[in-house]
């Protein structure tokens, strides 16, 4: 049981990782494109909302971190 709280936990946290990162990345996209059409724009205009997801992802990693910390100090204490 402890192994699957530890691999959902590096799972959570990988992901919540390719998320930000492909955030970033489609951010920056948007604004050279922008900057490259030499118009004026605001800085919302290339914002991408991935705040859900992000919530989601790292609240799983941390409870089954969590997890993964009160099983295993359970098991020692037995």
């Amino acid at each position: 049981m402890k192994k699957l709280f530890v691999i959902l936990s590096a799972i959570s946290f990988m992901l919540y990782a390719l998320v930000d990162f492909g955030k970033n990345v489609l951010e920056t996209h948007f604004r050279v494109l922008l900057m490259l059409g030499e118009q004026g724009f605001s800085n919302d205009d290339y914002f991408v909302y991935a705040g859900k997801c992000q919530t989601v992802l790292a609240t799983v990693g941390a409870i089954c971190l969590v997890a993964f910390v009160v099983s295993f100090l359970k098991k020692e204490k037995k």
